[in-house]
């Protein structure tokens, strides 16, 4: 008895050493932990399967429940550890160690009657934790027979799952509609929601099919009613860890590891990890911007790239840095201009925008040219898209009545003639006798000196006047000469 009694023991240790810590475990199905040999406290941490969508417009599944515990255990000990099934429903989607801890699985998607959008599965829920107990989401609903409800999140460390997105409800003619949103969870390691599946066309007959549920727990999507198959939901997880000082993993990117906006604004930074997360602009600087799972950038940034990192850090210190760029566009410059800065009522000037790829005027044109024919002073804006990033100015087209335009080719009185009138810039002045005249702008202001002479035969041209109105005047035999000229180009 005693040599058997050795024989155990030493299989024992041997099956205890094999494991080092943490044991993992993502295959749906039945498995046994033993305890290691010293070990007293072990930290479990688990997801419930997600439940799969319906098929034909039925709703999303539901997110699997999370829980996350420490517990008191004698070297050497059994523990049962079921990890859930996706798609599977609430009892063989759960999972559990010993009888500890568990996470329920989500409900799959169900169908609901014409013309109701419902049937989103139940998410899972969490119990037997001594950290956190929470719950996956709910899939949102689907519309009978036509489009798929979005499947629900599982529950996360940081928060319950969040319910799947409900499908709008078919009116006949939306055909361009997918199917509800796959929602998130609530942190790493669960997983998010599928979308539901709907329709990308205006003939209904091409799919925008369902997604599966994220890795581990995530809710699949409903498929819809001509074809495109249900997500399924993903299976759970388990992982047991025991004592033994190491840092955290690198924390994991929720937002986009690279983004794009525009000047003057700020970028908003979300990333999931184990103990506290501190945020850098470098991957060696130990002056900590932020601490938490979010991080918003200040002051607003102008263009250029940046480059921020976080890492996780518990009482054994600080784990690897994960990297986020954020590339800053420059809002355009837009400027417009006309090729005529005065036109007549019923003609018709030219604006033209420069500076951005893309304008939109708000006459309700799209071109970088546009015509214009107003009948009083007119100011006009216009706003450029480049890179996403918007600019905007205006531009203010004047306008003169120009009476009298169209019936006189030349102003004349005994002594003076001005011809061509209204002219495009150029001009003659004529005379039959010496004179001093003064070109003046609408203003009043002084633009030339003309004089009528002999030498000059009596004739003075006038040239590359501006758009406007002007006035000769003057004195002739003691009579005041006061004469309008128009230039219109």
């Amino acid at each position: 008895m005693k040599k058997i009694s050795t024989l155990i023991f030493f299989a024992l240790i041997g099956n205890s050493f094999s494991q080092t810590s943490p044991q993992t475990y993502t295959t749906p199905g039945s498995f046994t932990f033993t305890v290691p040999v010293s070990v007293t406290s072990i930290t479990v941490e688990i997801v419930g399967g997600g439940g799969s969508g319906g098929g034909n417009g039925t709703g999303g599944g539901g997110g699997g429940g999370y829980a996350k515990g420490v517990y008191s255990v004698a070297p050497g000990a059994t523990l049962a550890v079921k990890v859930g099934s996706g798609g599977a429903g609430s009892a063989a989607g759960t999972t559990s160690v010993g009888g500890f801890i568990s996470a329920t699985g989500g409900a799959n998607g169900v169908s609901v009657s014409n013309p109701s959008v419902g049937g989103g599965g139940l998410g899972g829920v969490g119990s037997g934790g001594t950290i956190a107990n929470r719950n996956g989401g709910a899939g949102g609903g689907g519309y009978y027979t036509y489009f798929g409800g979005g499947g629900g999140g599982a529950g996360g460390p940081i928060s319950n799952g969040f319910a799947g997105g409900n499908t709008p409800v078919y009116n006949g003619t939306n055909c361009l509609t997918p199917g509800g949103s796959g929602s998130p969870s609530g942190g790493p390691p669960g997983g998010s929601g599928g979308k539901g599946a709907g329709f990308t066309n205006s003939t209904c007959s091409t799919t925008d099919p369902a997604a599966n549920g994220g890795t581990f727990g995530g809710g699949g999507g409903g498929g819809n009613g001509i074809g495109s198959p249900f997500g399924i939901g993903a299976g759970g997880y388990c992982q047991i860890s025991w004592a033994g000082c190491s840092t955290p993993a690198a924390p994991t990117n929720s937002t986009p590891a690279s983004q794009t906006i525009c000047a003057n604004n700020s970028a908003t930074l979300v990333a999931f990890g184990t103990g506290t997360l501190n945020w850098y602009n470098s991957p060696t600087s130990t002056v900590v911007l932020a601490t938490g799972f979010m991080f918003t950038t200040t002051p607003t940034l102008t263009p250029g790239t940046y480059l921020y990192y976080t890492a996780a850090t518990n009482t054994c210190g600080e784990g690897p840095r994960t990297s986020n760029t954020v590339v800053v566009n420059a809002n355009p410059t837009v400027s417009a201009v006309s090729n005529t800065s005065l036109i007549c009522v019923g003609q018709t000037a030219s604006l033209t925008a420069s500076g951005a790829n893309t304008y939109s005027w708000n006459t309700t044109a799209t071109t970088s040219v546009i015509a214009v024919s107003p009948t009083v002073t007119t100011s006009y804006s216009v706003t450029g898209t480049s890179n996403g990033c918007v600019g905007n100015t205006s531009i203010t087209q004047s306008v003169s009545a120009c009476t009298g335009v169209n019936s006189f080719a030349a102003v004349e009185t005994s002594a003076l003639k001005i011809y061509p009138n209204p002219s495009k810039g150029d001009l003659m002045i004529a005379g039959d006798q010496e004179m001093n005249l003064s070109l003046v702008n609408n203003l009043g202001q002084l633009v030339k000196i003309i004089s009528l002479n002999a030498q000059n035969n009596y004739k003075a041209p006038l040239t590359n006047l501006a758009n406007g109105i002007y006035f000769i005047v003057g004195d002739n035999d003691h009579k005041t000469i006061s004469q309008k000229i128009i230039v219109v180009k």
